[in-house]
């Protein structure tokens, strides 16, 4: 018997098979010895995986489809063969013998047909596939209803894209060679890269469990198209070092739905986030369609990855990737690449070097031009000014105003020396990852859009691009930076030009999702950045920024024109004689420290005229807290009626429902809810961490005073001899001061991150106290006999410099303060005032100058309302608050681990601190949203 070879034109998903011709074509007479042969893609040796989604850009990667997904039990060749009138008809369904070394059937009849193969179908498929009417159109065929589930274990239902086609010959073998399959089923995957998150439940919405055999992109109209199915007890535990993985096991048919329709199609991921549970619904949008309301196809043999990253909040982004191959070609709930590129905070760096610097006068800006053409010669040359720091310049062409960076923010651009991996004169293979680290909230951001990233580069020679003879030998370098960040992007760094008057540094950047799964390879795919000086669309959208090789000035010269970049910051070095900059040569691009009293060039970064002490006050944490204490709630319902709107101490004024014990909270599920205030927003109770933002912790860690007392670690300023301790007065030398700003599941700190200095779960710095000046001296007795010469207090504000080294750095001036005229109805004040992370000249003695504290501060002020002990029974005319008028308190929601007491903040005439009990008090919320 003779083979004959059928040819294979391979196009996008689809797989055509014609036949050779004959010089006289076949009858139609039935016969035996018409083989058809072919191999499945997948189960034949040394072949690919067997379903396919792009044949031209997909990779084998056996890991995508798994062992299952690609089984093969039984398969169907439905054939078709020309009728009379020119159409194709139903001809017969022929059972396929499969074997590991190929597929086969007798198709027993001379002529053209049409073969379509179905793999794996049930016996009610099946049975109709091989009932069709005999010359039926092959439309009946396509449009047959599929019922079996999509998730059938070993037996996936797939079939051929399109027709092979053969001319079968009596006593001829019709080779078809190698064909590929396509499943019909959706498959939806997990990842959970979520360092503290769990995902306990996926509920999925419209699950389709109904399809036509072979009309893609078509929804169908029957009965029970939709379920909704629960995958319960998934337990997958974040991890952004090694993903957890639910894969392989959420199944659909295709849905087409469109805006509006009832079958939508929607997941609903249950996840526990720091002891809480919260539930986000995925929601399958088009990122093509503009106004981001259209539902997004899912499409058959497609594998829909979902992956739950997380910065502060939990996010949840989609790639569309072919099934079969693991292939990337679509991204979808994330916007389009420019938009993703605008959100970047590098956007915020002017596009060219400073012309012209006046510095304001009178505390007003002061003005800037930048260079239009020639920047090698025309951009300025500064000393370092140690005024950068909080000087304004504004720029008249576009009405803005600027400032010089800090050394933080010019990692944007450039990484820190320590890093040296963007090298030009050595090899860089790509094979080491670094950490890179930001402000939490760059540009004074609202949310946090910083942070650590990881970070990886990969250099390339100049080898086949002509280039001049002056360049480095690796004069591109391509990197990953920051990823697991919203700052997340790929970097392309290139010596474009060495000449003194026009050598520059290129640098191209396009975000990236915070948790991409982009490598490093990919990055330095040339074609990944196209060309987008011909018009390369794609490549338009894209970062790039200029940056002139100005040389700098160490003396009286220019030296290095050409070949390195120089970019002051703002920030000085730890050593008083050098200051930060960000610049290249021909090794190596970095951020590096300087004498301050070289020249070098500024690039500015685009600010508000916003004060830069109201931008710095703006950045802190404590800002979460209210202005006032929680008035009316309703703890079952979750609510907030009312907020008290004055400072009142006054019984009648304060409503005793407004006194809550941690018993209370716990009971109604309290404790850590979100509550619903009177302006729609959400709100919380602060933990006992946040709550030591105001002021710090009692602590037994005292320190020796020079008077031989120990020293308490939080201010305490009375010193009166009737009322103060003989053993204890206020610590005034520097302490490392910690705490721990969220809760573990059980309530009580969680104190699982203790090397963290800056996180969002432990913040620990430097802190320093000092005493004022006495301002009153107050006569507080409530006993039956009065003695003038006992119960005194004297009063003085209390200044501090608090975790110094982190983003939470600040001043601090606690004091007790009369509300109206009366000395024993009170208020705490507690004025803060944001200082530089890099600040090294603010010290406890300019703090506790009043000068200081003339302008530029927040005021958190708490009413000396008092509490009540758990077994006192609320009185409307008899006070039974203890500590009332003079003596303020806030809950939390931090229970001490030890016993039942939970974490409040308190102003005694003494001190304030926040310390451990069991009582009623009032409640300060903090913001949510």
């Amino acid at each position: 018997m003779k083979t004959r070879i059928i040819s294979i034109l391979a196009s996008v998903a689809v797989m055509l098979l014609s036949g050779c011709t004959h010089d006289t074509m076949p009858g139609g007479a039935d016969c035996e010895g018409n083989r058809v042969e072919f191999t499945l893609a997948g189960i034949t040796p040394a072949k690919g995986t067997r379903a396919t989604g792009n044949n031209d850009t997909a990779k084998p990667d056996a890991s995508a489809a798994i062992a299952a997904e690609k089984e093969v039990t039984s398969l169907l060749a439905v054939t078709y063969e020309k009728q009379s009138s020119g159409n194709m008809g139903f001809y017969r369904t022929f059972e396929v013998t499969v074997t590991p070394d190929g597929c086969s059937f007798d198709i027993a009849k001379d002529g053209r047909f049409d073969i379509y193969l179905v793999a794996n179908a049930d016996s009610a498929l099946s049975d109709a596939l091989k009932g069709l009417d005999a010359g039926s159109a092959v439309s009946d065929f396509e449009e047959q209803i599929v019922s079996q589930a999509p998730d059938a274990a070993n037996a996936f239902l797939m079939t051929s894209p399109e027709a092979i086609k053969v001319i079968s010959y009596s006593g001829e073998v019709a080779d078809c060679g190698e064909v590929s399959l396509r499943r019909l089923s959706v498959r939806i995957d997990l990842l959970n890269k979520a360092d503290g998150l769990t995902i306990n439940k996926v509920t999925f919405h419209n699950r389709v469990i109904k399809s036509q055999l072979m009309t893609p992109n078509a929804m169908i109209s029957t009965p029970d198209l939709t379920e909704d199915k629960l995958y319960d007890n998934i337990n997958l535990v974040g991890n952004f070092t090694t993903s957890a993985e639910y894969k392989s096991t959420i199944y659909s048919y295709e849905n087409l739905s469109r805006t509006g329709d009832a079958t939508v199609p929607t997941l609903d991921v249950e996840y526990t986030l720091d002891g809480q549970t919260y539930t986000h619904t995925v929601k399958f949008i088009d990122a093509n369609d503009p106004d981001g309301v259209a539902p997004l196809a899912l499409k058959r043999n497609y594998l829909y990855r979902i992956t739950v990253g997380r910065k502060i909040e939990p996010e949840f982004n989609i790639e569309v990737l072919d099934w079969t191959n693991g292939e990337s070609f679509n991204i979808d709930e994330i916007p389009f690449q420019a938009q993703m590129n605008a959100k970047l905070a590098i956007n915020n760096f002017a596009s060219a070097n400073v012309a012209t610097l006046e510095e304001g006068v009178g505390g007003e800006p002061g003005t800037v031009t930048f260079t239009t053409s020639s920047p090698n010669t025309t951009s300025k040359f500064f000393a370092w000014n140690s005024a950068w720091a909080n000087s304004l310049y504004y720029n008249a062409s576009d009405n803005s105003y600027y400032r010089v960076p800090t050394k933080d923010e010019m990692y944007l651009f450039f990484p820190d020396t320590s890093l040296s991996h963007v090298v030009f004169a050595t090899a860089e293979d790509g094979s080491t990852e670094v950490s890179e680290t930001l402000p939490t909230n760059l540009f004074d951001s609202t949310t946090a859009n910083g942070g650590e990233g990881k970070s990886i580069f990969k250099n390339a020679p100049a080898g086949g691009i002509t280039r001049a003879s002056a360049l480095p030998d690796y004069p591109i370098v391509y990197a990953i930076r920051f990823r697991g960040t919203a700052q997340c992007a790929a970097y392309r760094y290139e010596v474009k030009d060495v000449e003194p008057t026009t050598g520059y540094l290129e640098i191209r950047i396009k975000a990236l999702q915070p948790n991409t799964l982009m490598t490093i390879d990919d990055v330095a795919d040339e074609a990944y950045w196209g060309n987008p000086g011909e018009g390369d669309t794609d490549a338009e959208n894209q970062l790039i920024y200029t940056i002139p090789a100005t040389g700098y000035i160490p003396t009286a010269d220019a030296i290095n024109q050409g070949t390195h970049s120089y970019l002051w910051t703002a920030t000085a070095a730890e050593d008083g004689a050098n200051a930060y900059l960000g610049g290249h040569g021909l090794d190596r691009a970095h951020v590096v420290s300087s004498p301050k009293t070289y020249q070098g060039a500024l690039r500015l970064v685009k600010t508000s005229n916003m004060s830069e002490q109201a931008k710095l006050n703006a950045a802190l944490k404590v800002n979460m807290f209210t202005p006032y204490n929680v008035k009316e709630v309703d703890l079952s319902g979750k609510t907030i009626t009312s907020f008290y709107d004055k400072l009142t101490v006054k019984l009648a004024e304060c409503p005793a429902s407004s006194y809550i014990s941690f018993g209370e909270l716990d009971a109604a599920g309290a404790v850590d809810a979100t509550f619903t205030g009177p302006d729609g927003h959400h709100y919380r109770i602060p933990t006992g961490g946040e709550l030591a933002l105001l002021s710090p912790q009692s602590t037994n860690e005292y320190s020796d005073e020079a008077n031989g007392k120990k020293g308490y670690q939080y201010p305490y300023w009375n010193d009166n001899a009737s009322t103060a301790s003989s053993t204890y007065t206020m610590c005034t030398t520097p302490f490392t001061e910690t705490i721990y700003l969220k809760n573990q599941a059980d309530h009580t700190p969680d104190m699982s991150h203790p090397d963290d200095t800056d996180s969002e779960y432990t913040l620990k710095g430097e802190s320093q106290l000092k005493w004022g000046p006495l301002s009153e001296t107050i006569h507080y007795y409530t006993g039956a006999s009065d003695d003038p010469q006992k119960y005194n207090y004297n009063l003085r504000p209390v200044y501090g410099l608090r975790f110094n080294g982190t983003s939470q750095y600040a001043a601090y001036r606690w004091e007790s303060v009369k509300i109206a005229d009366d000395p024993l109805e009170r208020y705490m004040s507690i004025k803060i005032k944001a200082l530089r992370p890099d600040d090294t000249q603010t010290t406890i003695d300019m703090v506790a100058d009043e000068s200081f504290w003339q302008d530029g501060y927040i005021e958190f002020r708490f009413p000396g309302s008092g509490y009540y002990g758990l077994a006192t029974q609320p009185d409307a005319t008899d006070d039974k608050r203890s500590c009332a008028l003079t003596q303020a308190y806030a809950g939390s929601s931090t229970k001490q681990s030890t016993n039942t007491s939970y974490a409040y903040w308190a102003c005694h005439y003494n001190d304030t601190n926040v310390s451990w009990s069991n009582n009623k008090f009032p409640l300060r919320f903090v913001h949510v949203d």
